[in-house]
């Protein structure tokens, strides 16, 4: 229909006209057919192309636009389907009557067929009608009778592709067209969708590594299409799922506990779930060392902290074997050795492995227990025996050992001398140097050495400067005295 719209201000107005029509739903090709003389039309079939429809047909209707004829009876009208479902909309009716211009619908449903009679058919909607019976045929590319009276064979199936319209005059001497094409008109129903089913994980068990990128975990199922993925509880920090594909991506970047995680893949259909175990751990330590390592350590002496280093991951337990020598002691969650050796131990090594998470690292560690002098000797790395004197300072080792002298050096010397104290004649000093801190001086006294009788002095006046000690003998009452200075060491 026409439609005048006019557009107005304050200085006037104008118009135009515009032709609006509102179409049925469907699919129509429009173009013209041509019915051609005791011929096939052209186009011959004119087609249209149904796109991917879900669901199944329940109805089908077919309307021809402008179908105008100087014979109408010389018409056969063939609806084929793409499977190959062919219904006959109308061959051989209304006799020798003409027909102008007209739409024709057909449907199953309709009241009425086509009249069989010499009467010019009207616009109208119309059951498929035969009235040649069956002897109908149509040139190639048809497929062969039989051909099918009603719409309804098309129920059941599914709309999508080509549907093609064939138009044959088979009768002289007259002509006519299809102006406005035609239009294919579809019921279908909703399509069943089937819930997806056996939802997995290509990775399932999953182990992680913390801030270390992971392979995506991707899904499979069976069952109908998945629309939607969800989980619960959270994926661990730093995981994703993508709620459109079903993928576990990302880089962890919190130490989780390994847990299960329900994902859900869900259609309009239903839902399938899966449980995914997820654990993310630590680098695994890597590189333990020890600060001290061969380690010699004195028995009965406490020994200085040997403790550990490593790269990778954070180090969460130790452990070691054999047992360390008796006395020492391996600190399960810091890896620090400590202690006092209680017992002499010959070298050996100590496995001590660091744990976290994400797997373990070794580090053997060499640990002897040696004397007090052994340990000290190797310290300065001497040559001879207790007795030696590596440096040649008059003082043996052993006395630079008790002494805490440096034996290499000869200038560390333990130095004595006795002296007399003016106005004193019953005094003597006695001076003793280097005194070392921790150490214990006594200083005794005998009046002979055969055999000597070792007494220690009996309140002495005793004094320090620096490292000078000087120790006054009160009751040096006798004309001749021996003194010996006793050292002990921590």
């Amino acid at each position: 229909a026409n439609y005048t719209i006019t557009a107005t201000n304050t200085g006037g107005s104008t118009t135009a006209q515009l032709n609006i029509a509102v179409e049925e739903g469907g699919y129509r090709n429009s173009a013209l057919i041509t019915i051609n003389d005791l011929a096939s039309a052209s186009p011959y079939p004119s087609e249209i192309v149904v796109p991917a429809t879900p669901g199944t047909i329940t109805r089908v209707t077919v309307t021809i636009y402008g179908l105008t004829h100087e014979r109408q009876n010389d018409l056969d009208i063939l609806l084929v389907g793409p499977l190959g479902q062919k219904v006959l909309l109308m061959s051989d009716v209304g006799a020798g009557a003409s027909v102008a211009n007209v739409n024709l619908t057909f449907d199953d449903a309709a009241a009425v067929f086509l009249p069989t009679t010499a009467v010019s058919i009207t616009t109208g909607t119309y059951r498929p009608t035969d009235s040649g019976g069956a002897s109908d045929t149509f040139p190639a590319p048809v497929p062969a009778l039989p051909y099918d009276p009603t719409l309804s064979v098309f129920n059941g199936t599914n709309p999508t592709g080509t549907w093609s319209l064939y138009v044959v005059d088979d009768k002289a001497n007259n002509t006519g067209s299809i102006s406005g094409g035609w239009r294919l008109s579809l019921q279908t129903t909703a399509p069943i969708v089937v819930a997806p089913s056996a939802l997995s994980y290509s990775s399932n068990p999953a182990t992680y590594t913390k801030n270390t990128a992971i392979t995506n975990n991707t899904p499979t199922s069976s069952g109908g299409a998945v629309v939607s993925y969800s989980v619960s509880p959270a994926l661990p920090a730093g995981l994703t799922l993508n709620t459109s594909s079903g993928i576990i991506s990302g880089t962890p970047t919190t130490l989780t506990a390994a847990a299960n995680y329900t994902i859900t893949a869900t259609n309009t259909g239903g839902s399938t779930d899966a449980s995914v175990r997820i654990a993310v751990n630590d680098i695994a330590p890597l590189a333990l060392s020890y600060f001290s390592n061969p380690a010699t350590y004195a028995k009965d002496t406490a020994i200085t902290d040997n403790t550990p280093s490593s790269s990778g991951g954070a180090v969460v337990s130790y452990a070691v074997s054999p047992a360390l020598p008796a006395g020492l002691t391996l600190n399960t969650s810091s890896g620090i050795i400590s202690g006092t050796p209680t017992t002499l131990t010959a070298i050996a090594n100590y496995t001590i492995t660091a744990t976290n998470t994400g797997g373990s690292t070794p580090a053997s560690v060499s640990i002897a227990v040696v004397s007090p002098y052994t340990a000290w000797s190797t310290q300065y790395g001497l040559l001879q025996g207790p007795e030696g004197d590596d440096d040649g300072d008059g003082n043996s080792n052993y006395l630079e050992f008790v002494a805490g002298l440096v034996p290499t050096n000869a200038g560390s010397v333990f130095k004595i001398s006795v002296s007399s104290v003016p106005g004193e004649p019953s005094h003597r000093a006695i001076v003793i140097s280097p005194i070392i801190s921790g150490r214990t001086y006594t200083v005794k006294s005998s009046e002979s050495l055969s055999p000597p009788t070792w007494i220690s002095l009996s309140n002495p006046a005793t004094s320090d400067a620096g490292n000078v000690r000087t120790v006054t003998d009160t009751k040096a009452t006798e004309a001749k005295n021996f003194y010996l200075i006793e050292i002990s060491s921590p």
